[in-house]
């Protein structure tokens, strides 16, 4: 009967010195080779317990290792049993045992997660996938395939992660894209093995990132000398006003004004919205348009970067962002007992009840709800600041 090993094959180091490893059938006093898609160097291999040493992946490539080796023990055990192994020659086993792994569960994961990342309409999820993606290629490789994704797998990519100073929940974040991406292969049913299920996967509690009526004053009332500063203050006070508008959505050339509201499908969930322009800002969204400030930015991403680093030099507040805007006005209209259905309606939250599908909103209470937020901000003298 054929043997397997594991061979590090010191022929086919390349430039950086790193080697390949194999595995190696030998049988009929001939040997064949299975690559397994795994380089190391020299240093980092025991070639007496088989096993990568002294190696940051150590853990994650010892359980491909082992789970390949297992794998492909038992298919000569299964090929035996139709055809005698010895009548074969090495390389024709191995060829028969490449030939049973064009299996379903075989199915190799990067690719796979590359064309699921595609289906992604909204660019930013996209740019989530891709940053869980660089992770993913470093820790597992190239050809890294689903089922070499197991609980154990998961627990050392997390470990991995946090060894690099990933916070919790971006941690979370890049799990649930390969989470997602399982369940998208479970429903083609191309798998049918689930890691996640006894698989926890925590939020840590974010810092707040709302504001109190006395600081939202504070700032609102500032007045920047320089044109950047100016422009800083006038989105966030925009994104305030705007019941915390995504600036994706601010800038879009799909949100058009329609008499004295803003009105567009919201990039993030393509929900459709309608903004009633308060006194507060006419002028203020008037120059906006005019002025399209953030055509001055390559992306979207540099315009956020300027911005929101000009908001933390003007205020003094060091993690302030326009994602604050948005935080504080929820918390405000939560203060002022404003229904929490009305409240996710006005941030363009999903609802809870398949009634939602059919009954729309009514944008009145919306508008009510944006008018008590602003006159409580701008208008009330006898709230306390506290």
């Amino acid at each position: 009967m054929a043997t397997i090993k594991i061979y590090l094959d010191k022929r086919s180091c390349s430039e950086s010195g790193l080697a390949p490893l194999k595995i190696a059938i030998n049988h009929k006093s001939k040997t064949a080779y299975i690559p397994l898609n795994l380089k190391i160097l020299p240093e980092n291999w025991n070639s007496v317990t088989e096993k990568i040493i002294n190696h940051p992946h150590k853990n994650s490539y010892n359980n491909i290792i082992l789970s390949r080796k297992l794998e492909i023990e038992k298919k000569i055990l299964e090929i035996n049993q139709t055809v005698r192994v010895h009548s074969l020659s090495a390389i024709e086993l191995r060829d028969m045992i490449l030939k049973e792994d064009n299996q379903p569960e075989e199915l190799l994961f990067i690719p796979y997660y590359e064309k699921f990342m595609q289906s992604k309409v909204a660019k930013q999820t996209q740019l989530t996938y891709y940053s869980a993606l660089k992770q993913i290629k470093e820790f597992g490789g190239e050809n890294l395939r689903f089922v070499d994704i197991n609980r154990q797998w998961l627990k050392d990519f997390d470990y991995f992660l946090f060894q690099k100073n990933i916070s919790t929940n971006s941690r979370t974040l890049y799990l649930s894209k390969i989470k997602a991406t399982f369940n998208d292969a479970l429903d083609n049913e191309l798998i049918n093995f689930y890691p996640f299920r006894r698989f926890p996967m925590k939020l840590a509690k974010t810092r707040k990132r709302s504001l109190s009526l006395e600081q939202l004053r504070r700032i609102l009332a500032l007045t920047p000398t320089n044109k950047v500063g100016i422009m800083s203050l006038n989105v966030f006070k925009l994104t305030f006003c705007l019941i915390g508008i995504n600036a994706v959505d601010l800038i879009s050339d799909n949100t058009k004004l329609n008499g004295n509201r803003i009105e567009y499908f919201r990039a993030k969930t393509k929900h459709f919205y309608s903004i009633k322009i308060e006194t507060e800002i006419e002028s203020l969204y008037e120059w906006f348009v005019k002025n399209k400030p953030y055509k001055n930015y390559k992306t979207l991403a540099s315009f956020e970067m300027t911005v929101n680093q000009t908001l933390k030099t003007i205020t003094h507040l060091p993690d302030i962002s326009l994602y604050w805007a948005r935080h504080t006005w929820a918390t405000m209209a939560a203060e002022l007992d404003i229904p929490k259905e009305t409240i996710a309606a006005a941030l363009g939250h999903s609802q809870n009840s398949v009634t939602d599908v059919y009954i729309r909103f009514d944008n009145r209470k919306i508008d009510a709800a944006n008018r008590k937020v602003l006159d409580y901000v701008f208008n009330s003298t006898n709230v306390s600041d506290n």
